[in-house]
């Protein structure tokens, strides 16, 4: 009788956990999306099964939502330092999308590549940077309800602290492909995401990826920061298609 007691209340917990977790996940949408724009500084870090493949950059990321764009749902601009999956980003470049555009500006070159992301998919102008997870989660919080679905297996771990934050800590695993994990840091008083790890593993070996915002606002960023004002008249300019 002992033991039915124990596996019951284990079965309860786990119920327990996996219904706590969605309703964080939903909160986080929920939070998210009320907010117009966010804007942080973070880093990411790529490793795979061969210690010598390691790659890390830094960036600073401002968004801002426009709830009727179809691409990305708002305004994103990036501006990475390092290197990633081969492709090195030198301090001063950036890039934008301003609802019709893509850019990236190369000031070492004095170039601008753009594209139109209505007709090429824009991952090709913003190439290795990690696009579903530096800006899906403000922009597009329907992702985010993805996960808090039946297609997920939810894990509430010990909560934690992240760079002086109390957080939740949420360990998602999908069903349909078992083969890729992440645990999500989620600060406690606003819903934040502000650190998550994230684990491929195949016949290959294993990819581990780890982004790290350091610092964050909401609703500070302006919309001159989209505007080709910015770039210097002695550039130019090449179409990718």
């Amino acid at each position: 009788m002992r033991q039915l007691i124990i596996i019951f209340l284990s079965f309860a917990n786990a119920v327990y956990a996996q219904n706590n977790g969605r309703d964080v996940l939903q909160k986080v949408a929920s939070s998210m999306h009320s907010r117009q724009s966010l804007s942080y500084d973070i880093t990411f870090l790529v490793k795979s099964s061969e210690e010598t493949d390691t790659s890390k950059l830094t960036a600073h990321v401002e968004m801002l939502r426009v709830a009727e764009d179809s691409v990305m749902g708002g305004k994103v601009w990036l501006s990475p330092v390092g290197k990633v999956a081969g492709l090195v980003y030198a301090p001063a470049t950036f890039m934008f999308y301003d609802l019709k555009h893509a850019y990236k500006v190369r000031s070492e070159y004095k170039k601008i590549l753009y594209q139109d992301p209505h007709i090429t998919k824009p991952y090709r102008m913003f190439e290795a940077i990690p696009e579903a997870m530096v800006w899906k989660p403000f922009l597009k919080t329907n992702e985010i309800k993805k996960l808090a679905g039946g297609d997920y297996i939810i894990s509430m771990l010990n909560d934690t602290v992240i760079n002086q934050h109390d957080c939740y800590s949420i360990m998602i695993k999908s069903v349909k492909t078992p083969t890729e994990n992440w645990l999500w840091h989620i600060n406690k008083s606003d819903y934040m995401l502000v650190d998550w790890e994230q684990w491929v593993v195949d016949d290959s070996g294993t990819q581990y990826e780890h982004f790290a915002i350091r610092s964050y606002q909401f609703d500070k960023v302006k919309n001159e920061r989209f505007s080709t004002a910015q770039f210097p008249v002695d550039y130019t300019y090449s179409e990718i298609k």
